[in-house]
C-alpha cells in the first residue's frame, strides 16, 4: 500500500505527526509512506527516518504574497505531489481546509482529513497530538501509545546525522543551559499569549549565570530577543543553527527551559532535563506525561481563563496572566533541581 500524509508545519506537529508515523510504520511495515512537508523542516523529516519519501514544498508561497503568486505556488506545489502518481490512501493532518487543496489532484480511492474522525469531528484538544496523528491515520483511539519510544527513536535517527565536528564550530563551554525565550509563531500567525514574559527570561538568565554558562537558542525570526540579553553573560545562538543543530545543542544541555513553541517540541526528542512553561495551551497536548526529567509548569485552577486554546487559535489576550503565574524563582528551582538530581 502506498499513502500521502499531508503535514506541512510547524515544528511541534511535524514532530509529533513524525512520532505517529513512526508508530504506525512500526505496525504496518509494508507500507510506503510520502510525506508532504514544508521545505523549511524536509531536511529534519528526512533524518528522522520515518518516511519513504519527503516531498518538500514551498508552505510559506501558499499564504503570503499577492493571490496570483499563492496560487501560483499552490499549483506548483499540487503538481510536485501529483508526480508521484496515485495513492492509496491520503491523509490531510491540518484542521485548516486549504491544506486539503494539495491533495485535490492526487488520485486516491481514501481521503482522510481531521473532519473525519469521530466523536468530535476533529481533534481532541487537550490530549497530546500525537495520539490524534495515529487515530487519523489508524481509525483506532489507542490509549496505550509507546509515544516516549517513538519520540526517543525520532531523536536517536536525527541526532545521528550530526557530528562532533558540526557542533565544535560553535565553541559552547559545558555544562551549559539553554534557553528559548522566542518561538510561539508559525506561517499562519503569531501567539505572544503563549511566550513566558521576556523579563522573566531576562531574570532567569541573570540568576542561572551565576552558576551555569547560559546558551539563548532559537530561530531566525527570534532575533528580536537578543538585545534583551545583550549585558548579560550568555551565549547568543539565536537564528545562527540548522534544526538539526538546534537538536543537538538541546541534548547536550544540561536542562532546557522553554514555554510552547517548536524548540520544546525538538528538545522532547533528546534526552535533556526539560523545564516546560504553559498557560494558554494544555501542557498534555504538548509533552508526553511520563517524559523522565521534565519539570511542567501551568497554572491549572489558579487561572480561571486558562488554557484557551481552540484548535485555531488563542483568547485575544493583552496580560497573558497565566505565563505571568510562573515565577523566576519557579524556574530557577527547577532547573537546580534537575541539574543536582
Amino acid at each position: 500500500m502506498k499513502i500521502l500524509f499531508v503535514r506541512l508545519s510547524a515544528i511541534g506537529d511535524v514532530i509529533q505527526a513524525a512520532a505517529a508515523l513512526q508508530l504506525y510504520r512500526n505496525a504496518h511495515p509494508e507500507v510506503k509512506i510520502y510525506w508532504a512537508v514544508d521545505r523549511a523542516v524536509a531536511t529534519l523529516v528526512s533524518a528522522f527516518g520515518v518516511v519513504d519519501h519527503v516531498i518538500a514544498v514551498d508552505a510559506d508561497g501558499l499564504f503570503k504574497g499577492s493571490l496570483v503568486s499563492r496560487l501560483s505556488s499552490l499549483w506548483k506545489s499540487m503538481r510536485q505531489i501529483a508526480a508521484y502518481g496515485a495513492f492509496d490512501e491520503v491523509y490531510t493532518a491540518h484542521p485548516d481546509w486549504r491544506f486539503g487543496l494539495l491533495a485535490r489532484l492526487v488520485k486516491s480511492n481514501k481521503r482522510v482529513s481531521p473532519k473525519s474522525l469521530p466523536r468530535s469531528r476533529g481533534y481532541i484538544l487537550d490530549r497530546n497530538r500525537t495520539f490524534e496523528y495515529y487515530r487519523l491515520l489508524t481509525g483506532q483511539d489507542s490509549g496505550r501509545l509507546a509515544i516516549d519510544a517513538a519520540l526517543a527513536a525520532l531523536g536517536a535517527n536525527a541526532l545521528s546525522s550530526q557530528s562532533k565536528a558540526d557542533l565544535q564550530r560553535f565553541g559552547l563551554p559545558g555544562g551549559y543551559i539553554a534557553l528559548v525565550p522566542g518561538g510561539a509563531r508559525n506561517m499562519l500567525r503569531d501567539n505572544p499569549q503563549r511566550r513566558w514574559p521576556i523579563e522573566n527570561y531576562i531574570g532567569l538568565a541573570e540568576r542561572l549565570s551565576q552558576k551555569y554558562p547560559v546558551v539563548l537558542l532559537g530561530g531566525p525570526d527570534d532575533r528580536w530577543v537578543s538585545k534583551h540579553f545583550s549585558s548579560l553573560q550568555v551565549v547568543d545562538l539565536i537564528g545562527l543553527t540548522s534544526l538539526l543543530d538546534m537538536v543537538s545543542l538541546l541534548d547536550q544541555a544540561q536542562c532546557v527551559v522553554a514555554h510552547d513553541s517548536g524548540p520544546i517540541h525538538l528538545a522532547s526528542i533528546t534526552s535533556a532535563p526539560l523545564v516546560g512553561i504553559f498557560g494558554p495551551t494544555p501542557a498534555n497536548a504538548v509533552l508526553s506525561s511520563s517524559r523522565a526529567k521534565t519539570v511542567v509548569f501551568q497554572p491549572e485552577n489558579r487561572v480561571a481563563c486558562s488554557p484557551c486554546y481552540d484548535g485555531r487559535g488563542y483568547a485575544a489576550c493583552d496580560a497573558n496572566i497565566c505565563m505571568q503565574a510562573t515565577l523566576v524563582e519557579f524556574a530557577v528551582a527547577a532547573v537546580t533541581s534537575l541539574v543536582d538530581s
